[in-house]
């Protein structure tokens, strides 16, 4: 992995504007891991993919994750706050060759993967709505030999299956509400954190480079090579 600079991130963030969240996820990896061939990195789990997206996360923003969530119960607007690490799960390489007993079936599989993503949102039309259809759409994909007939239960039996091998890609925050005291769990997808993050990093560092090339005629690039701290100083005098 490399460290991306501003520039590489601007330059990532611009190549993913127009593609769908599996696809913007793949973006920014290339830009950190380069040196991968970007099927590699599409055939990544998704928890192996959100690990990276994690650790490019830390990098690039720093350590703590900073958000907002409403309470179910009173929409009361809070904040959460934690580290990467706390979300960070263990990852225990899978073996090529996934198998399960699942209701008496034997049941060959892979964990899902960010082609796989990418498949069920090219049906999004298709599928809209339909939750469970698609799931089992995902599961189809995944699933490459079964010997006999696969029940409802061997299926959630293999689902369950896939979260255990993947636990990163199933990540819960346990959330309690100042307001009303209200205690439950809400998913954290940090590839859709990561790209929101992105975003209003882009757009502010544009607005940034602007300012600084209307007051001084620096170039976006040499603007960009700054330090932060370099940058924000000349900033705080081009608006004074």
């Amino acid at each position: 992995m490399r460290r991306m600079t501003a520039a590489d991130m601007l330059d990532a963030w611009e190549r993913a504007c127009s593609l769908g969240a599996a696809r913007r996820s793949l973006e920014l990896l290339s830009g950190a891991w380069p040196e991968e061939a970007r099927e590699r990195l599409a055939a990544l789990s998704i928890g192996a993919r959100d690990a990276r997206l994690l650790t490019l996360r830390e990098w690039f923003f720093g350590t703590r994750i900073v958000g907002q969530v409403d309470c179910p119960r009173c929409g009361e607007r809070m904040e959460t706050s934690f580290a990467v690490e706390d979300v960070r799960a263990p990852q225990a390489a899978p073996a090529a060759d996934l198998h399960v007993v699942a209701d008496g079936t034997a049941v060959w599989f892979r964990l899902p993967d960010s082609t796989d993503l990418d498949w069920l949102e090219q049906r999004r039309n298709e599928l809209s709505g339909d939750a469970a259809g698609a799931r089992r759409r995902l599961l189809e994909r995944c699933i490459e030999k079964v010997e006999g007939e696969l029940s409802e239960r061997g299926e959630e039996e293999v689902v369950s299956r896939m979260s255990e091998l993947d636990t990163q890609a199933n990540l819960s925050l346990a959330l309690a509400c100042s307001a009303c005291g209200h205690r439950w769990s809400a998913p954290f997808d940090i590839a859709e954190f990561l790209w929101h993050e992105v975003q209003a990093w882009a757009r502010r560092m544009l607005r940034e480079v602007h300012v600084l090339a209307s007051a001084y005629g620096w170039s976006e690039r040499e603007i960009l090579s700054m330090s932060a701290t370099r940058r924000a100083i000349y900033l705080e005098m081009a608006q004074s």
